[in-house]
């Protein structure tokens, strides 16, 4: 298979760093996304994916408040990578929908998916009290 490119490197980096900002932004907003509605991804005012969010929080161990909990990305063909190369941002929007969707087999059965189309998988873990041992505040 060989070593993966720079330009692959990067381009995987930056879709995790951006995945775990958005990640982190959505725990701090996540009562406010309303569930009779859709959660759309846009970049220059296109729509270029979708998310869905499962219910439920999952505790981690009993000694602390930890919870863990996934999200389900479907990227269409016209996601572009933010990197060097195209620094525009990307827009997540919870819109209403005459069709939410009830869970997540009808996620997947439903969301659009084919060609070039890429399904990620994001397991967040949300702690509320104090950062992971080790981290800074940044003070």
């Amino acid at each position: 298979m060989g070593r993966p490119r720079k330009d692959d490197i990067m381009r995987r980096t930056t879709l995790l760093l951006t995945v775990l900002a958005l990640v982190a932004g959505a725990a701090l907003t996540r009562a406010q996304v309303d569930p009779s509605g859709r959660i759309y991804l846009y970049q220059e005012g296109n729509r270029v994916g979708e998310v869905f969010v499962e219910e439920g929080r999952v505790p981690l161990t009993t000694l602390d408040d930890r919870t863990e909990y996934r999200e389900h990305w479907v990227l269409y063909p016209k996601y572009r990578y933010v990197g060097p190369n195209y620094l525009r941002g990307l827009v997540i929007k919870a819109e209403p929908s005459a069709m939410p969707y009830t869970d997540l087999a009808d996620f997947q059965r439903r969301v659009p998916f084919g060609p070039k189309y890429k399904y990620i998988q994001i397991t967040a873990t949300e702690q509320l009290i104090s950062l992971p041992p080790g981290a800074t505040t940044g003070r």
